[in-house]
């Protein structure tokens, strides 16, 4: 397979056979490696539903499975609009987590929070991320609107 993926590195289906055996054969940095690299590959090809497909299959085996900053953000708003809620919402919380420091956390926890709520209905979650974007990030943007929620919440 190794052969097969260096004679098609461009091909993000490829990379995803290859992190499955990975897998299967208990590499699982070698899995998530090839699993971010599938990712990309289809992001590049502009194909998104399959990079959705991929990314929701590495998730099963790797939850906390992330892409890039920028990528990770973009299929997080992707997999929403796309009605795909409960992916979007590991998205966001992964994006949050794994990057606190970018400008878009806040927003991140926001849009999980609002999932949690709105589409899940709950809200003991929605309320947790209200709160961790109020304390963790006081000085944002979005701090007032969480608070207004968690007062709702209450």
């Amino acid at each position: 397979m190794t052969r097969y993926v260096a004679a098609n590195a461009g091909d993000g289906a490829a990379h995803a056979e290859l992190a499955r055996i990975m897998v299967q054969a208990g590499d699982d940095i070698g899995a998530k490696a090839s699993y971010l690299k599938a990712c990309e590959l289809s992001l590049s090809a502009q194909d998104r539903g399959q990079c959705e497909d991929i990314y929701a299959e590495a998730l099963r085996g790797f939850p906390d499975f992330v892409l890039s900053r920028e990528q990770q953000l973009d299929l997080a708003y992707g997999l929403e609009r796309n009605l795909k809620y409960e992916l979007a919402l590991k998205a966001y919380e992964n994006f949050a987590r794994n990057f606190p420091q970018h400008p878009e956390a806040p927003f991140a926890l926001l849009r999980a929070a609002n999932l949690h709520w709105k589409t899940f209905a709950n809200p003991g979650l929605a309320k947790r991320r209200y709160q961790e974007l109020v304390q963790r990030y006081p000085q944002d943007a979005w701090v007032d609107f969480a608070r207004e929620q968690l007062r709702v919440l209450v």
